[in-house]
């Protein structure tokens, strides 16, 4: 699927906060006490780690096809992104 750039740079953002709500979440479950807000917390770790790859997955795709010479995601690997 190809993107356009203005498609990349929402996307972008999207992994930006998605990255940061990961790492949120990771710090509120490693301070957590409480068992099941803890799985919670992991859990959404989880889903949120699975969806920001499917989007990673979205823009390499697209970058593969030649969309663009715009690469905006390099910035989301400085902040934790595979």
């Amino acid at each position: 699927m190809q993107l356009s750039e203005k498609e990349l740079l929402m996307v972008s953002e999207c992994l930006l906060g998605h990255m940061s709500t990961i790492e949120k979440f990771r710090s509120y479950s490693q301070a957590c006490t409480d068992p099941e807000v803890k799985q919670l917390l992991d859990s959404h770790v989880r889903k949120m780690d699975r969806h920001r790859q499917e989007l990673m997955n979205m823009v390499q795709t697209s970058a593969v096809t030649g969309t663009t010479g715009y690469t905006p995601f390099s910035q989301a690997y400085q902040y934790g992104g595979s």
